[in-house]
């Protein structure tokens, strides 16, 4: 956590106020014991503002996502040293003036918003708060809805400490809601469990399912990197079967319904396609299965759209 805080406070002295919490997956990451992969801030302070504090740091700017309230920008970070004598592990500081060990870190801050979902689009109408707790209100799952304050605390106003410690994954607020507003998070949900081995919320699963055609509101491009996370995750048979259970994967690869899901362990996405590909099942009176099985196979990479030259790879 300290590198965590350090960077921070860095962010808290370019912007001009403690009003900045480290939010989401990386407080996520920080109570599970891991290094965030991520440093994804929230601040009250608005977007044009942040970019003129920025800059007047001598920093640059990235606006790609100003629209949503999203300004990127890198910081000096202390690296962790090992006293040679006593083999102890500091952090040193940009405060302390025989600061000399730093990196710099790519971090993100978003201004406070809610975000309002019309008719069956997936992208909201952005609107900015006043509010930490509003903003957390719209988060997906609750060990998601967490702030690290610059003390060290953790603001978990939906309990998702609790959560990570029971291993579950539930939704911040109804389910249905969290679901209508962006179907996606049925994915995510899948891809949760797959990374950790955590169950998921009975309520989110019946809710899902009952809400799976919603996923074609979804693209077929982000399903694919949903799954691309989740079978190279460290638990992909969990989240293929709990994408079942939500009905999902009778949708998008019917042909995998039946199946017993045994995929290892892969780092690499084509190859993790190509292990879960293989367990297409093909009748036994079938006289070419080769032949049928690439045919089967060639119609699932052509409906997920995967390009001429990935769906080569895995298919070979």
């Amino acid at each position: 956590m300290d590198k965590a805080l350090a960077i921070q406070k860095e962010v808290q002295k370019i912007l001009g106020t403690e009003e900045v919490y480290l939010v989401g997956g990386s407080v996520r990451d920080l109570v599970m014991g891991n290094e965030p992969h991520d440093y994804d801030f929230t601040t009250s302070m608005l977007p044009e503002d942040m970019v003129e504090k920025i800059k007047t740091a001598g920093r640059h700017v990235y606006t790609i996502g100003e629209k949503f309230g999203t300004i990127g920008f890198k910081v000096p970070v202390p690296i962790e040293v090992i006293d040679v004598d006593t083999g102890e592990k500091t952090m040193t500081s940009s405060d302390d003036q025989t600061f000399f060990h730093y990196g710099y870190e790519y971090v993100e801050v978003t201004t406070f918003r809610s975000e309002v979902y019309t008719g069956k689009s997936r992208k909201p109408e952005v609107q900015f708060v006043p509010s930490l707790d509003e903003d957390l209100a719209r988060r997906d799952f609750t060990m998601n809805a967490m702030v690290l304050r610059s003390d060290g605390s953790i603001y978990d106003p939906y309990g998702g400490r609790l959560d990570i410690y029971k291993k579950q994954i539930i939704t911040v607020g109804l389910p249905k809601e969290r679901i209508l507003e962006d179907p996606l998070r049925i994915f995510r949900a899948a891809r949760f469990a797959a990374k950790y081995n955590f169950t998921i919320d009975p309520n989110l699963i019946g809710k899902a399912r009952q809400l799976a055609d919603r996923i074609f509101d979804v693209s077929v491009e982000r399903w694919v990197m949903e799954l691309d996370k989740l079978l190279t995750s460290d638990y992909p048979n969990v989240g293929l079967v709990y994408l079942r259970d939500m009905g999902v994967l009778q949708r998008i690869l019917p042909e995998l319904t039946e199946m017993s899901f045994k995929i290892g362990n892969v780092v690499d996405q084509d190859e993790a396609w190509k292990m879960l590909l293989s367990f297409v099942d093909i009748p036994k009176d079938i006289k070419e299965p080769t032949r049928t099985r690439r045919y089967i196979n060639t119609g699932i990479c052509s409906r997920l759209k995967f390009s001429t030259n990935r769906a080569k790879i895995i298919l070979s």
